[in-house]
């Protein structure tokens, strides 16, 4: 059974806020109904912008599922990523997933957990000024408590 994990919005056409879903795919091409995953309901999460998105799965060395996200606005350094992780047995069910009270990397999102190693890249802005010109790809740690 595999699963799609997504950003989007509670209405067609709707900028703000970006959520999380998750849908069951019975098929390799096929999608059934999404569920709402997760919503930016914390401030390290919506201080720019209610934003979740960039979802990357990452499975720990004892088996943990686990979705590292991106979270707030991408064209500030306030760019963070969090982590969802799988504590229950229905990944569909919202409340079987805990997410992690504070981003683990601040100013570094829309990454992905790089198979193989215990790194995580992902972007960061260089400077305080609003804007996506001053972006760089950094390789960062997994904290430990993750892995």
């Amino acid at each position: 059974k595999g699963y799609a994990v997504y950003s989007g919005w509670t209405a067609p056409c709707k900028e703000f806020p970006q959520n999380l879903y998750i849908a069951e795919m019975p098929k390799p091409t096929k999608i059934a109904e999404p569920y709402l995953l997760a919503f930016p309901d914390l401030q390290w999460e919506k201080s720019h912008q209610p934003i979740l998105e960039g979802p990357q799965f990452y499975l720990s060395s004892t088996g943990i599922p686990r979705l590292f996200y991106a979270s707030n606005a991408s064209w500030t350094q306030d760019y963070a990523t969090g982590v969802l992780t799988l504590t229950g047995t229905e990944p569909l069910n919202a409340f079987h997933w805990q997410k992690s009270p504070s981003p683990i990397y601040l100013n570094a999102g829309h990454g992905h957990p790089l198979p193989g190693t215990d790194e995580f890249i992902a972007h960061r802005k260089l400077s305080p000024l609003p804007g996506w010109t001053d972006r760089e790809i950094t390789l960062l740690p997994i904290p430990h408590y993750l892995k």
